[in-house]
């Protein structure tokens, strides 16, 4: 602990004036008159898309103001420097009141660094009726850290656990060429291959954001695997009650066995590891490409951008492939996309209750439909009893700051109705009612001190497995050598993390 806050101090040294848009102690009240009433000053680092930079002047800032009475000092940061920018952050120890699109890491939150929401829960009643009138509080028991509390706000929180990544198709090529919309892997494959027969030149399957994406995705159906790929790779088996270091279990040798088969026959995409973003949406409109592992609400730009190309393109979402054992091909979800962290120090500020009060009012059904939608005749209106936004051509996001932002912590479930093709809904109601959507690992069980001495070794075994999984799918390591792949996990640590876990989880119990 001496060393950490000495690595602070210094840090905090360093960078002085670096974060002075931060917002720092002293600013948390202003005067607004002559001995009139005092304004609480609540200072938030956003993370911005360049397609929707952050404006003074969006309605939900002026909302939030004048519903909870605080003057929101926002400093936003492209989401591309949001990895550096957190670090730098984290480092000085000079933290806003309120940092948005970060999820809490174990080590931080363990040091002392992070609020623990769970000692305040008392103060957010709005944010308990959320949860307990949607039978939500498993999930945030689930991120209880190895003290027993938990360190998040959730964010873009639903009604229920939605899966907005999902297998996108073109259904009309599959129309077109007398193709059934597959409903298992194999199906998958099949229809791939012979997509790729009567299209030569394409690429059925493809992927962006490396090999983590559909990866991830593919890995749900080989008994749950899904979201190895974040982490440590320890995986937490419901059934079995236990953690495991899931790249060497029999299932992901399988998992790799099906990812090699569709790579060598040409179904998935060679570039599937290293495509970039504009360069997959342009195959995709192009009809180089026509089974994707991506955002269901992409669908609709997909055909507005493919339309040019095809009057017919009409990609849409499809019900998740069973796997070999009856897993469905779905990663880890919750009911949350997001989360918000506030640093411990918040607490010692005057203004804290101020704070917790603007938290609160922005999970009220009030703040909810404020945040989303925004005000009714203005931007939205009612049709069939449902939120609609009054014109779909308007960029509400960047004009308004609505929906598809940083302070809409409850969305609206009307949204999804609004937005999205009555097929992606059947799609996201199938994976709800089956529960095709697998849960996520609990929060990891070790102490700081149990985390510091497996960082070096975890790190380690990551970028090994990684590598290797890379190489068995591509084929330039065969799967004939799973057994000498898994003693080096072994001899790399994975058998000591398994043990670390499982005591660490028993005693947690």
């Amino acid at each position: 602990m001496k060393k950490r806050m000495v690595s602070v101090l210094l840090a905090t040294a360093l960078a002085v004036g670096l974060l002075a848009g931060c917002g720092g102690g002293k600013k948390e009240e202003t005067k607004k008159g002559d001995g009139k009433e005092k304004v609480s000053e609540v200072s938030m680092m956003i993370f911005e898309d360049a397609e929707a930079p952050f404006s003074e002047d969006w309605m939900v800032v002026k909302t939030i103001e004048e519903k909870t009475g605080v003057k929101l000092n926002v400093q936003s940061v492209p989401v591309s420097d949001q990895a550096t920018k957190t670090q730098v952050v984290f480092n000085s120890g000079d933290m806003p009141d309120i940092m948005t699109k970060t999820f809490p890491k174990a080590a931080d939150a363990l040091s002392g660094l992070l609020l623990p929401i769970s000692d305040y829960m008392d103060k957010l009643p709005n944010l308990q009726k959320y949860l307990e009138d949607n039978g939500l509080e498993k999930y945030m028991e689930s991120q209880r850290m190895a003290d027993g509390k938990f360190y998040l706000l959730p964010v873009k929180a639903k009604t229920k656990v939605i899966q907005d990544h999902q297998w996108l198709v073109r259904k009309d090529i599959l129309e077109k060429n007398n193709l059934s919309m597959p409903t298992t892997l194999d199906e998958l494959m099949e229809v791939a291959l012979k997509l790729k027969e009567i299209y030569p030149e394409s690429t059925p399957i493809s992927n962006r954001f490396k090999s983590d994406n559909i990866m991830a995705g593919l890995a749900a159906a080989f008994d749950g695997l899904a979201g190895w790929t974040l982490g440590d790779g320890m995986f937490y088996d419901e059934k079995e009650d236990k953690w495991e270091f899931s790249p060497t279990t029999d299932k992901w040798k399988q998992f790799m066995e099906y990812a090699n088969k569709l790579y060598s026959s040409g179904a998935l995409d060679p570039e599937f590891t290293t495509q970039d973003s504009s360069v997959y949406e342009q195959r995709i409109a192009k009809g180089e490409i026509f089974i994707v592992y991506d955002w269901a609400t992409n669908c609709k730009k997909f055909n507005q951008e493919g339309a040019p190309f095809d009057e017919n393109f009409n990609m849409v979402a499809m019900a998740p492939p069973e796997g070999l054992e009856g897993e469905y091909a779905l990663q880890w979800n919750g009911p949350w996309e997001q989360a918000w962290i506030m640093p411990a120090t918040v607490a010692e500020k005057d203004n804290f209750e101020d704070i917790l009060k603007m938290v609160d009012w922005l999970y009220s059904d009030e703040a909810m439909t404020a945040m989303t939608f925004g005000e009714e005749g203005v931007t939205y209106k009612v049709e069939d009893g449902k939120k609609v936004f009054m014109d779909d051509k308007v960029k509400y996001n960047s004009d308004y700051g609505l929906y598809e932002n940083n302070f809409c912590v409850r969305l609206d479930t009307d949204y999804y109705a609004s937005t999205l093709p009555q097929e992606v809904l059947d799609v996201y109601d199938v994976c709800a009612e089956n529960g095709y959507v697998p849960p996520t690992n609990p929060a990891s069980p070790l102490t700081t001190e149990q985390m510091d001495e497996l960082s070096v070794t975890s790190s380690t075994l990551v970028d090994y497995v990684k590598s290797m999984m890379e190489s068995f799918i591509f084929g330039t390591e065969s799967l004939d050598n799973w057994d000498n792949f898994v003693k080096e996990c072994e001899n790399k640590g994975s058998t000591e993390m398994e043990k670390m876990y499982n005591e660490a989880w028993a005693g947690q119990r």
